[in-house]
């Protein structure tokens, strides 16, 4: 619960120095020296997920119902029609 309130706390802090840099530009370059500060402390400390973690899209696997390649699904399902129909 205290980490929640800091975020919040913290993420209030910087849209209020964003906002003092677009907009009251009240001691604007120690502003601007915090916001460097703050990119690139999030540049350094952004690590990337772990390639376990990252969601790949657009893979077809063995649980997909057939004609998932199709773009429309009303395709899908008249041309598994047309497939039973023809079997009978």
């Amino acid at each position: 619960m205290k980490k929640r309130v800091l975020a919040w706390i913290l993420l209030a802090g910087f849209v209020l120095l964003l906002l003092n840099i677009v907009v009251f530009q009240i001691f604007l370059m120690q502003s601007i020296a915090v916001y460097a500060v703050i990119a690139v402390w999030f540049i350094f400390t952004n690590k990337p997920l772990p390639s376990n973690k990252i969601i790949k899209t657009g893979e077809n696997t063995a649980g997909d119902f057939q004609g998932a390649d199709n773009e429309n699904p009303d395709e899908a399902e008249s041309s598994q029609e047309n497939e039973d129909n023809s079997e009978e």
